[in-house]
């Protein structure tokens, strides 16, 4: 949808009241009793009157938060093209209707069957026609926002004060600049106008067996005006956004909020490795564990890295622990985490600037506007739409010791892959047991603790190690060591562990 919208509830609002048959509403109509309803029972809350009144008067202070055009509009336009939530979701409901295996990410293949050829030609024709035509908005958009305006009258009327031939100048009303490009980002000279975008052929109909199976196809692209959200800090950090992300997947079938934001933060790979190995050091690993950790992280974000845009609604972390559409999840089990072991670090990270978490581990936010305490799904959707919410998180993982060793012990509560299950069946034996019965290197234990984080599971060891233990004629756990490696070659995932020097191999 348009950011820059007509309020047009409030026009239909205005012929309401403005037209008279609106108002001749028979008195009949009030004569029914309105239902009784019972109070709300509201959970006590977790900010007293003082901190609801100290957040607004925090997060309204001049300057802490700016709205205004992403960086680049005065070069490359304020309009761009962008993949909707709607065609998203669509995306997602035809892959799911396909099912395609499951692939590693270092992957990009999928299956089409007979059936669904003629819907592929279909949907890849529509997504070059849709995305075509947004640029060719974006750039009629463009060029009419940028053109060069001219300079408005000068009405120069005699001044009554004095005598002609004194004059003095006044200038009319001038219009409101407009709030998708700020004055200093309109260029002085006159930009070159592109030519239109030619659009390719229209794809046609749907098929009915495809607008059967899936629905109707949204348009696959739109015509946006991405803006920048700057929030400041007291403590002199500043952080920025940008809204209407770009993704690398113009048929990403994960993207849920338009008004939705990224930063990866710093990786762990760039930061310095003794404030690394600080931060496990606190974090109560063992060396192993720490080293696995360590190497596993490399693949994720940083501590400070954060996402409001897609299914997980707010992910933040090394891992990217998420909310959910419960405004819960690991997300919130990792404040809880956190203002259990160390709770005044986290009144400084989080309650002081209205976000907590309750003891079923929902989260808790303060309307940076209104000051109301919003829970779950309401306080998840508030830090997507409020960037100075999400702000906080990405400062607690930039500065707070407390709130990146709780992540790292979480991940190995949640994720660490020594303790899951594992079983086969042997000559009609089952046979049971434990990861670590069948993995002892810590090369192993990071291609498992990567394919838990990344895919949120290890079950495809059983089935691996069952060949394994077929083909070798094996009929005991314990006899799997010495195949170990090739055991974790067959399962590795995101990156090969098997050449990290920094880690133990597999006899």
């Amino acid at each position: 949808m348009n950011r820059f919208y007509r309020p047009w509830s409030l026009v239909w609002s205005s012929i309401l009241l403005s037209c008279p048959i609106a108002l001749a509403v028979p008195e009949a109509a009030f004569s029914i009793a309105p239902p009784v309803l019972s109070p709300p029972v509201l959970s006590p809350p977790l900010f007293s009157e003082a901190e609801r009144a100290r957040s607004i008067a925090f997060w309204n202070a001049p300057g802490r938060y700016e709205i205004g055009p992403r960086d680049g509009a005065n070069r490359g336009g304020v309009w761009v093209v962008r993949l909707t939530p709607e065609a998203s979701i669509w995306f997602n409901a035809y892959n799911r209707f396909q099912k395609p295996e499951k692939l590693p990410p270092i992957k990009n293949e999928a299956n089409v069957s007979p059936q669904t050829r003629p819907w592929e030609t279909w949907v890849a024709a529509k997504l070059k026609f849709d995305r075509a035509l947004a640029a060719q908005q974006a750039k009629t958009a463009n060029a009419e926002l940028l053109a060069p305006r001219a300079l408005p009258k000068i009405n120069v009327a005699p001044n009554s004060e004095f005598e002609a031939p004194n004059f003095r100048a006044t200038l009319p009303d001038l219009p409101t600049p407009t709030p998708e490009l700020a004055p200093e980002a309109v260029p002085t000279q006159a930009p070159t106008i592109a030519p239109l975008v030619e659009l390719p052929p229209h794809p046609g109909p749907i098929p009915l067996d495809l607008l059967a199976a899936i629905g109707n196809a949204p348009p696959f692209a739109a015509c946006v005006a991405p803006l920048r959200h700057t929030v400041r800090f007291e403590s002199g950090e500043t952080l920025a956004y940008t809204d209407y992300i770009p993704t690398s997947n113009p048929r990403n079938p994960s993207f849920r909020f338009a008004q939705g934001v990224i930063s990866v933060g710093t990786a762990l790979s760039k930061m310095a490795p003794e404030e690394l190995e600080h931060v496990f050091a606190a974090s109560d690993l063992s060396p192993g564990e720490a080293r696995v950790m360590r190497a596993v992280s490399l693949l994720e974000g940083g501590f400070d890295s954060i996402n409001t845009y897609d299914t997980g609604f707010v992910s933040v972390g090394f891992i990217q622990f998420a909310a959910l559409q419960g405004g819960s999840g690991s997300l919130g089990a990792l404040l809880q985490l956190e203002k259990n072991l160390s709770p005044v670090d986290f009144a400084r990270d989080f309650h002081d600037f209205g976000i907590d978490v309750n003891s079923s581990g929902v989260l808790i936010v303060l309307d940076p506007n209104s000051g109301a305490e919003l829970s779950g799904n309401a306080a998840a959707r508030k830090i997507i739409d409020d960037k100075r919410l999400i702000a906080v998180f990405q400062l607690a993982g930039k500065r707070s010791v407390a709130f990146r060793a709780a992540q790292i012990h979480l991940a190995k509560t949640n994720y660490y892959p020594a303790d899951s299950p594992v079983s086969v069946t042997i000559n009609g034996q089952i046979l049971s047991g434990l990861v670590r019965d069948v993995v002892s290197s810590e090369a192993g234990m990071a291609t498992l603790f990567d394919r838990k984080v990344n895919v949120g599971n290890v079950r495809l060891i059983n089935s691996v190690l069952q060949k394994i233990m077929v083909k070798r004629g094996l009929s005991q756990l314990e006899e799997v060591a010495p195949f170990e490696r090739e055991l974790i070659s067959a399962l590795k995932w995101r990156r090969d562990f098997l050449k990290d020097a920094t880690l133990s191999q597999p006899a």
